[in-house]
């Protein structure tokens, strides 16, 4: 009975480990600006500008600031930054833009500012082109990919891989194509649902957007050179379908894909950590312990500027049928 007392104590001493939580707020009934741009190799960069809202408060309408004064230089060069009023291709509406793509090895700086509010400021560096790559994929229930390339030992280097898939759908009605990214699929867990260890992070990344997901659309599964740096590298990742829309019956169906090896900066996986940790440590919800605050690298308020570089693939039919 000694030993069953002895042994509850020390369970409960535990679990208070988790229940330490520090907040500094230095006027809680004012939010701060929140910054987040992901600039790459896309050829539009869209920067993201919020004002957080305290605890208790509340926003209606658009999450985007209206009116802003935000600089943007590559390289030392400043950039011209506009704001779409509505949607502009892929710039969603009260967002901030620049129409260039910014190249690999570049140096990115932006500050923000707006009325009455502290400006922010950031910092990152455009990852250079990820090394050439070979893969292979099995086919069957999933889609299995395995993906090698040499690391450089000279730097800390962060990786992503991720599957574009390109489907066109031919009829009697014409000809329409939709592209998409095919989605991680969850690995499996052990006996009573304790959680495999995984030296990696499944994410959704768009090029302009982040978010921490075990499964699901734009799905790029990230690694840490930290076991196989200066070495060959050999990553696998399992992918199920994706999730397409236009209607195929009665028609010809053709399916490429194209593999993605992505390149991030260190402020990139840090972030991508603090958001993956917040969403899927039940250790943390439950208390047992402390929960990690999230990373930033903007001075002056919160968010984040990151920068990544891509190198692609040729495109492969991985699919046809023909029922038209």
């Amino acid at each position: 009975m000694k030993k069953r007392v002895i042994l509850y104590i020390f369970f409960f001493l535990l679990s208070l480990t988790g229940c330490r939580k520090e907040f500094l707020i230095d006027n809680p009934t004012e939010g701060e600006l929140c910054l987040v741009c992901y600039p790459g190799m896309r050829d539009t960069t869209i920067i993201q500008l919020y004002k957080t809202v305290p605890v208790g408060g509340r926003y209606e309408g658009s999450p985007y600031l209206q009116s802003a004064n935000i600089a943007f230089s590559v390289d030392g060069v400043w950039q011209k930054v506009e704001q779409a009023a509505a949607r502009v291709g892929t710039v969603p509406k009260g967002c901030w833009f620049v129409a260039e793509k910014v190249k690999n090895g570049a140096k990115v700086d932006i500050s923000a500012s707006v009325a009455s509010e502290t400006s922010v400021s950031a910092s990152t560096n455009v990852p250079s082109m990820p090394p050439p790559f070979e893969y292979s994929i099995t086919k069957d229930t999933w889609t299995d990919l395995t993906i090698e390339f040499d690391d450089d030992p000279a730097t800390e280097d962060y990786y992503g891989v991720a599957v574009v898939c390109e489907r066109t759908v031919i009829s009697a009605t014409g000809r329409k194509t939709e592209t998409r990214h095919l989605s991680l699929a969850e690995d499996g867990y052990g006996t009573q649902e304790i959680a495999i260890i995984r030296d990696y992070y499944d994410a959704g990344f768009t090029g302009w957007s982040l978010w921490p997901q075990r499964t699901g659309l734009y799905g790029v599964r990230v690694w840490h050179d930290t076991k196989f740096n200066g070495k060959r590298a050999s990553l696998s990742a399992r992918f199920g379908p994706a999730n397409f829309s236009i209607d195929a019956k009665q028609a010809q169906e053709i399916i490429s894909i194209k593999v993605r090896l992505y390149k991030f900066t260190e402020e990139f996986y840090k972030y991508l950590t603090a958001l993956d940790y917040q969403e899927h440590n039940d250790y943390a919800t439950y208390g047992i312990i402390p929960m990690k605050l999230s990373f930033t690298n903007v001075t002056g308020g919160c968010g984040i500027l990151a920068g990544w570089s891509v190198r692609e693939a040729e495109w492969v039919t991985y699919w046809q049928n023909n029922n038209w």
